[in-house]
């Protein structure tokens, strides 16, 4: 579930000072503003696992946990020489010198590059992937994201997932699921009814 995931967002990140960055990840150092809240530092292992029930000398442990960057190509260089010594050996060490254990964690980068030009060359009527023989697309985002980054980081990728144009028949499942789920919160709220959805409002939809 999402309480169970620690989502990094490098895109407001980007708009603060380095200082600032570090404090959200790592802490706050001593005599700071906020150094006495080092267990709501994103790397903390308190804040990661706090769903856990864990004792106190537990948290010192790696457990499994997944940590989301998300739009990593707006990471300031802070942030990225961070990230390459956090997927060295799976430690960083947080403001008040303690060591956060990840090397359990699947550490997740999400991107928006290339997307403009995925959606030059997307077919008409298609969102999200495409077939399977239309590769231009990720040979495209793939040369931006070797544009972007390092070969150092790059390389402390274990794999790369390019996400392309969806199908209309994809599309057109995805859309039933949805209805299908607000269609199960209408009937257990107060006032149930069913939803009846023709072709034509369905195709409107889509």
């Amino acid at each position: 579930s999402e309480d169970r995931m620690v989502t990094v967002n490098c895109g407001a990140m980007s708009d603060t000072n380095d200082h600032f960055t570090g404090s959200m990840l790592l802490g706050a150092p001593a005599g700071y503003r906020d150094s006495e809240k080092r267990d709501n530092a994103l790397l903390s292992p308190r804040y990661i696992h706090k769903w856990r029930d864990l004792k106190n000398d537990e948290f010192d442990k790696p457990h499994p946990c997944i940590i989301l960057f998300d739009e990593i190509e707006k990471a300031s260089s802070a942030l990225t020489e961070l990230l390459l010594s956090l997927t060295a050996d799976g430690r960083v060490t947080l403001a008040d010198g303690t060591i956060s254990d990840l090397s359990q964690a699947i550490i997740v980068f999400t991107s928006n590059i290339g997307g403009a030009e995925q959606a030059k060359l997307a077919t008409a009527g298609n969102l999200g992937f495409v077939q399977k023989d239309c590769t231009d697309t990720e040979s495209i985002v793939l040369e931006k994201v070797a544009k972007r980054f390092t070969p150092e980081f790059i390389g402390r990728i274990d794999r790369t997932v390019v996400f392309k144009q969806l199908t209309r028949d994809a599309v057109s499942r995805i859309l039933d699921i949805e209805l299908g789920s607000a269609q199960k919160r209408i009937i257990a709220s107060e006032t149930p009814f069913v939803v009846s959805i023709t072709p034509d409002a369905k195709e409107f939809l889509l």
